[in-house]
């Protein structure tokens, strides 16, 4: 059987390497600007949330290749995910375990230093579901409630050291300034993990305490006349084993 040469493939020509290596940079290039160009935030400011602006240098040229090459490409996603985003507070909390008499014996805080990665990571997802507040509206007119029933709205009263959830009637919620509450979800964590950890301890109670911590834009940290940003306590209130 006769044998059969075949031809080796044939090697692409240097022009065509360079195009093509000079196509993929440009690529690379503009997605790294559009990158580069995405804002961050919202930062926390003394006038509200805040978004902080990309470099401007790498404006104009995002400009000109968002709507002729990123858009036909569907590739406009910037990769700043919701764990870049600085909307979230630093927030850590801990459970505070009482036995019959109601005195505390134990402390557990929450993400756990001690824990692997995957525990924090999951940890720290719970400590974010805590911190979700709402801004209570304030009321529009007179609530009628029914006979021998009292419509009441648990908001954070400010104490001496921690703001607490207090129940008061609808109509008495302040107008004169913002008045914040627990989400649901919030209450509903916080209640769940205070149970979890009194079977874990075999506690009577336990009172979950949050600690939050707003970020604030870098430049503020160059102005004096702003006070610092302190620590944020808030107290769930003390929830039963049972």
């Amino acid at each position: 059987m006769p044998n059969i040469a075949l031809d080796g493939p044939r090697p692409l020509p240097f022009w065509l390497k360079i195009a093509g290596s000079v196509a993929v940079g440009l690529h690379l290039f503009v997605i790294a600007a559009w990158v580069l160009g995405a804002p961050s935030g919202p930062w926390s400011t003394p006038m509200g949330p805040s978004m902080a602006l990309g470099p401007q240098f790498v404006k104009p040229f995002n400009d000109a290749t968002l709507p002729g090459y990123l858009q036909p490409l569907r590739m406009t996603h910037n990769y700043h995910f919701e764990t870049n985003q600085m909307a979230q507070p630093g927030v850590f909390f801990e459970v505070h375990l009482k036995d019959k008499n109601g005195q505390r014996f134990k402390t557990v805080k929450f993400p756990d230093e001690k824990s692997n990665y995957w525990v924090r990571h999951r940890q720290q997802l719970m400590a974010q579901g805590l911190a979700q507040d709402q801004l209570v509206p304030p009321p529009q007119g007179e609530v009628v409630s029914a006979p021998n029933k009292r419509v009441e709205l648990a908001i954070w009263e400010p104490g001496e050291n921690e703001m607490r959830l207090k129940k008061v009637a609808h109509h008495l919620v302040p107008r004169d300034r913002p008045v914040m509450t627990a989400s649901e979800w919030s209450l509903v964590l916080a209640k769940a993990y205070a149970r979890y950890q009194c079977r874990v301890h075999n506690a009577a109670s336990a009172e979950v305490v949050r600690h939050t911590r707003e970020a604030w834009q870098p430049g503020y940290l160059f102005i004096p006349t702003i006070p610092p940003n302190d620590e944020l306590v808030c107290n769930f209130g003390d929830t039963r084993r049972e």
